[in-house]
């Protein structure tokens, strides 16, 4: 199967992803958030799992995500989070 990665851009410029897909099908992508700022996806169409690789995330419940933290999002769950710098990170995508 060929390898197909597509490029995605939000807020102009600002967040950056790949996606692709891994070996058993699951949609992911691996991104980076360029500054810190106040962050809305959107309401979430499945359920969503982002894996901080590097920087820091808070979340509306105003927990703090480090490098190695997941967070989760349930289908129809409101994705906004925060960040205070550069972060980078790999979601990966449920039904």
């Amino acid at each position: 199967m060929p390898v197909v990665i597509k490029p995605y851009s939000y807020f102009e410029g600002a967040v950056q992803s790949l996606e692709f897909h891994i070996d058993d099908g699951t949609r992911a992508t691996v991104g980076v958030i360029a500054r810190g700022g106040d962050w809305d996806f959107g309401v979430a169409n499945r359920s969503e799992q982002i894996t901080v690789t590097s920087g820091r995330i808070t979340g509306v419940d105003q927990k703090v995500y480090r490098t190695g933290d997941t967070l989760v999002f349930k289908k129809g769950e409101h994705i906004r989070f925060n960040t205070a710098g550069p972060v980078s990170y790999l979601c990966r995508y449920g039904k």
